[in-house]
């Protein structure tokens, strides 16, 4: 594996980024997936294209308690603000910044030496006129 990271347009630091209300979610979904009537749901496929409805947002990352194994126990800021993250190179496009704006911030305090290199360039690109991506190095 590479020690590296491209973040695209996401990030861990966007309100969407982990789940606030799994157990809210994972309920609804046993109760819509109703024992019941499993049979309407017995198929591998059935149960695929089901779930697929849900486009994956409601099971994006939970923050766990602290316990041996435990991956993820605190919200990225609570991290970031922290220092408890791997400093690995990152590049990112320019969907990220908005995020990315917090995350320099608690970089720029945890790290020796921290390389920020902004390139833009002009002219029409999707929707916007200026472009301009960062990359963390």
């Amino acid at each position: 594996m590479s020690p590296s990271a491209i973040l695209l347009s996401g990030t861990s630091l966007s309100p969407w980024a982990y789940q606030r209300n799994y157990q809210l979610y994972s309920r609804e979904l046993i109760r819509n997936i109703d024992p019941a009537n499993y049979h309407k749901y017995n198929t591998s496929q059935t149960i695929y294209d089901y779930l697929q409805l849900y486009q994956g947002f409601f099971f994006a990352p939970v923050y766990e308690h602290e316990h041996d194994g435990a991956f993820l126990t605190k919200q990225a800021y609570e991290a970031m603000e922290e220092g408890d993250f791997n400093k690995v190179p990152l590049m990112s496009d320019h969907d990220f910044v908005k995020s990315v704006l917090k995350f320099a911030e608690q970089l720029v305090k945890h790290s020796q030496n921290p390389y920020l290199y902004q390139f833009s360039y002009k002219g029409v690109l999707g929707f916007h006129r200026n472009q301009s991506d960062l990359i963390f190095v």
